[in-house]
């Protein structure tokens, strides 16, 4: 799956040219089929750049195959018109009169034109304009706004979505499968088919506090449980092998193992993002506190992860009690487990690399089959009509 922010900056081919303001989407197809960006002429134009021109998007970046000079050549989103209205002048007119015994009459109230430009959307029919920030609704309120699609990178069809939501803890981000979608309204929002509670019940994971950064914005987590204790120090060997050799991205691994006592702890850790995975260990650590308790948060901290006490809450919130409580089920005493967090968009890639010989536990795995047991429960519960 690849992320398609709604909004962020545009690179031509020959450097930055633009901002990405919202995407065109095929309603039909649930396909995007334009991007709309917003040129560096001056005065800059919103140009409708089709989805065949973007060959790589990611980390709120949208990489485009042409140059500037043909991003210009393009048209435009918005296109002006001259509006023509008709309305009644007053200040000449004089109401009907009748007297008795005198002269009726009327006298016809003058037309004056009133002209004015607006600028109208180039949205093609049977399509939707998505916004940022569009509000997301649970069937009982509002529950946050929509970020980024998600797309299936083989045949371009949006398959997820990432629902922000803000709570105390900070921004925590949801990433719903499409069928949790009722309908869609571009002045309403998403409408979704699943309550505020049961949103809340499901995975999710704590957004970066700065996002202009050109990082990532969301990560998951992805759990692999070995049989044997020296079981997922190999997998991390396996990991930065296809890291180096550029098969795979991945942020951050740790090595968790769970003593006779039922302490987890992280026996090792790599970080795979050259030292710009600080929030991410901060994550591992906080996952680490949830798993561990108190034990687990100290060794979390002396590994080298620091902040993660600072995020222990947020991490418990986040990836919620479904995730959490299976992993430790999976993770015994006397078995391995390698930890990853990795950019949402090598999610697939890297549960596919690693889920050939073992059970692979992907945050985002959980959701989807959450999100239909959900979903299976409110047909089931529907009032018949």
């Amino acid at each position: 799956m690849s992320n398609t922010p709604i909004q962020g900056k545009a690179e031509c081919a020959d450097g930055a040219c633009g901002d990405v303001m919202l995407v065109i989407v095929d309603r039909a197809t649930q396909q995007v089929t334009h991007y709309i960006v917003k040129d560096t002429e001056d005065p800059p134009v919103e140009r409708m750049v089709p989805a065949n021109l973007v060959g790589e998007s990611r980390a709120g970046m949208v990489y485009l195959t042409c140059t500037k000079a043909e991003l210009s050549a393009l048209p435009p989103y918005l296109v002006a018109h001259l509006s023509e209205t008709y309305i009644p002048d007053y200040r000449y007119s004089m109401p009907y009169t009748s007297v008795p015994g005198g002269i009726g009459g009327s006298f016809d109230t003058p037309i004056t034109a009133d002209y004015a430009m607006y600028d109208q959307e180039q949205i093609p029919e049977g399509s939707l304009a998505v916004r940022p920030g569009m509000r997301v609704m649970a069937t009982d309120g509002q529950v946050g706004e929509l970020r980024e699609l998600v797309l299936d990178p083989t045949s371009g069809v949006i398959t997820h979505f990432l629902l922000v939501a803000n709570r105390r803890e900070g921004e925590l981000g949801t990433t719903l499968p499409l069928s949790t979608i009722d309908h869609v309204d571009e002045d309403e929002g998403i409408l979704l088919r699943l309550n505020r509670h049961q949103i809340d019940s499901l995975p999710a994971v704590p957004l970066r506090p700065n996002k202009n950064d050109g990082e990532f914005t969301t990560v998951e987590m992805i759990a692999i449980v070995y049989d044997d204790p020296a079981g997922a120090q190999h997998g991390l060997e396996f990991v930065k092998d296809l890291s180096a050799r550029h098969v795979l991205q991945v942020v951050h691994a740790a090595v968790l193992v769970k003593d006779a006592n039922g302490t987890a702890r992280i026996a090792a850790h790599e970080d795979m993002h050259k030292g710009r995975s600080r929030w991410a260990g901060a994550l591992a650590g906080g996952m680490m506190g949830v798993l561990g308790g108190p034990v687990g948060m100290v060794v979390g901290a002396a590994a080298g992860f620091g902040a993660g006490a600072a995020v222990e809450g947020k991490v418990n919130k986040g990836f919620a009690d479904p995730f959490i409580e299976t992993l430790k089920e999976r993770l015994q005493p006397g078995k391995s487990g390698l930890l990853l967090i990795v950019e949402h968009a090598w999610a697939k890639t890297a549960a596919e690399y690693l889920g050939q010989e073992h059970g692979v536990l992907t945050q985002q795995e959980l959701t989807d089959r959450l999100a239909a047991q959900l979903l299976v429960a409110n047909e089931g519960n529907a009032t018949p009509a």
